[in-house]
């Protein structure tokens, strides 16, 4: 009776020590997991830290270089006498040809009130502008800023720019409209049948 009982007892120990060893390694694990999670939590924590402080640096130095390098000028439109005066003299004499070398390679081309408008060479677009022979003589080139200012609040206002354009109107309210370009060539022509329609 004894010697079960001693079997018993060593086989209760085994037991014992068996589930302790399990309850050990699952400590073991558990608090080894939390401290790689800890680990990896902090990482990414520092990485964050990092990038915010990289992001802010960058834009505050952006912001400098922003108000202290002023933006570059536009390009400015010089439009001489002498393309002004031979301008209007070809058109006064209907002597177009003549402004083909003070144009540039492409040349944009509208009518007003049509369906004519988009880019041509210089030798059509010299061609084109015998549309204004109906306009009758004297033609005027020295338009005044109320007339000017009328035209470019119209719906067609984005041919008549103060400083980039020559503009000219028949006798019979033909209207043309040369716009310059920073290399100082026409590079696009806008030609109307009346005033009128310029200032809807």
């Amino acid at each position: 009776m004894t010697k079960k009982q001693q079997g018993f007892t060593a086989v209760e120990a085994i037991l014992i020590l068996v589930i302790l060893a399990i309850i050990g390694f699952v400590g073991w694990y558990v608090y080894h997991a939390k401290n790689n999670a800890n680990s990896a939590y902090n990482k990414a924590a520092s990485l964050s830290t990092a990038s915010k402080a990289a992001k802010k640096s960058t834009k505050s130095t952006d912001q400098k270089q922003s108000s202290t390098t002023p933006a570059p000028a536009p390009a400015k439109v010089t439009i001489s006498d002498s393309l002004k005066e031979n301008t209007a003299a070809a058109i006064e004499s209907q002597n177009t040809a003549a402004l083909e070398g003070y144009m540039a390679s492409s040349v944009t081309v509208v009518v007003a009130a049509s369906e004519k408008g988009g880019a041509e060479t210089a030798t059509q677009a010299v061609k084109d502008l015998d549309y204004l022979n109906s306009g009758t003589s004297p033609w005027d080139f020295k338009l005044s800023d109320a007339t000017l200012a009328s035209f470019g609040n119209g719906s067609y206002g984005k041919y008549f720019g103060a400083d980039t354009t020559i503009v000219g109107q028949s006798a019979n309210k033909y209207v043309v409209s040369f716009g310059v370009n920073t290399s100082g060539k026409i590079d696009t022509v806008f030609m109307a049948a009346s005033a009128d329609l310029l200032t809807q």
